[in-house]
């Protein structure tokens, strides 16, 4: 199930969705549909803003931050990036 976060800016508002191996951002605008593939190996930490929202920070130390406002949400997506991303880990896809 997908949930809605903004950027940093807090101008794009993305469904994100966990995958095995990975996460999609998916924002519509104007009609225009845009997928962003978040990899699980390409990721080093994923650090939690309480309150706020979720980094993503690659090995390149290119870094993303999606936020959601409302009471529990940035929880919500750090748990789900997390137990996805620590599942995926201890398995054999990696």
């Amino acid at each position: 199930m997908a949930k809605r976060f903004k950027d940093a800016k807090k101008v794009l508002e993305f469904d994100i969705t966990t995958h095995t191996k990975g996460f999609i951002a998916e924002s519509t605008i104007e009609g225009i549909v845009t997928k962003e593939y978040f990899q699980f190996k390409e990721i080093h930490q994923v650090i939690h803003h309480p309150g706020k929202g979720v980094e993503i920070v690659n090995y390149n130390d290119k870094r993303r931050v999606f936020y959601n406002d409302e009471l529990g949400k940035s929880q919500e997506l750090y748990d789900a990036i997390n137990s996805t991303m620590s599942t995926w880990m201890n398995s054999n896809l990696n």
